[in-house]
Order: C-alpha cells, then structure tokens, then sequence
C-alpha cells in the first residue's frame, strides 16, 4: 500500500492540542512531545490515572480539555485564516 507524503508537522500553524494518558507508553509520551515541539500552535496535556484510552478512563477529565481548548481563540491568537 502506498502511503502519502506528508508535508512536516513544522508547517503546520493551527492550535493543536495533544492529549496523552500519564500512564500511556513511553512511545505515545515521546510521539506527543514531538508533534508539540514541532507545531507552532501546538499544546500538550497529560491526563492523571489515564492510559492510552483516557476518553474511556477519565471522560470527564478528556471532555474537560476539550472543551477548554475549543474555547473561541483570542484574536491576537496569531493563526491565519
């Protein structure tokens, strides 16, 4: 199967949130750090007592940062349109 080329995460410039569960793999922790260090708008948050499905262990938590992250951006927010 062929897989297509992707341009690199540094072009993106979209608020970006990455969620991870504290007690995910080490991998996922690595991924997340990366995808975060790479995208300008990009913010990382690390769910307490969550593993790799922290939306079915910590719901609550997860709809908690959603929503705070779905908040309207301020203007001065510095993405495009």
């Amino acid at each position: 199967m062929l897989k297509p080329e992707l341009p690199p995460l540094e072009t993106l410039s979209v608020p970006t949130l990455v969620i991870v569960g504290a007690h995910d793999k080490n991998d996922f922790h690595r991924i997340a750090r990366h995808i975060v260090d790479s995208v300008h708008h990009a913010r990382l948050e690390v769910v307490a007592d969550a593993g790799h499905l922290a939306g079915v262990e910590r719901p609550d938590e997860l709809n908690h940062l959603l929503l705070e992250f779905l908040q309207p951006l301020p203007e001065d927010a510095g993405v495009p349109e």
